[in-house]
């Protein structure tokens, strides 16, 4: 049973060999909330999860902040290499994207995911 507080399943199953937090906890805010919706919306709430996603990611090129925080790049690098990157196919490819401030790509990917949502396909 997932410890709702510290180890939520909805950031613990799934396609990746990690928590979010590891990653994010390394983030700038609009990047982390982006990565955070895009990481868990299988496990939590879906197309709702995709939506809150791409107004973070809007707020992140408005806003031009790197994804990652002054001297944690080589680290989240290091994270996203081995737990994000094998498991990356089709929209969440966008997770490589935040982690390296591709932000409109990022958001592509979202949106790209919000509308075969929305027509049924995801």
């Amino acid at each position: 049973m997932a410890d709702a507080v510290f180890h939520p399943s909805h950031y613990s199953t799934g396609r990746f060999t990690i928590e979010c937090i590891a990653i994010t906890r390394h983030m700038s805010c609009c990047a982390s909330n982006a990565f955070k919706y895009t990481f868990r919306h299988r496990e939590k709430n879906g197309l709702e999860d995709l939506r809150k996603a791409a107004v973070y990611l809007r707020w992140a090129i408005e806003d031009a902040h790197p994804a990652v925080l002054p001297g944690r790049e080589q680290h989240v690098r290091e994270l996203v290499a081995e737990h994000i990157l094998p498991y990356s196919i089709g929209h969440y490819e966008a997770l490589i994207d935040i982690a390296s401030s591709n932000y409109a790509e990022a958001l592509n990917r979202v949106e790209s995911a919000i509308r075969d949502y929305e027509r049924g396909a995801a």
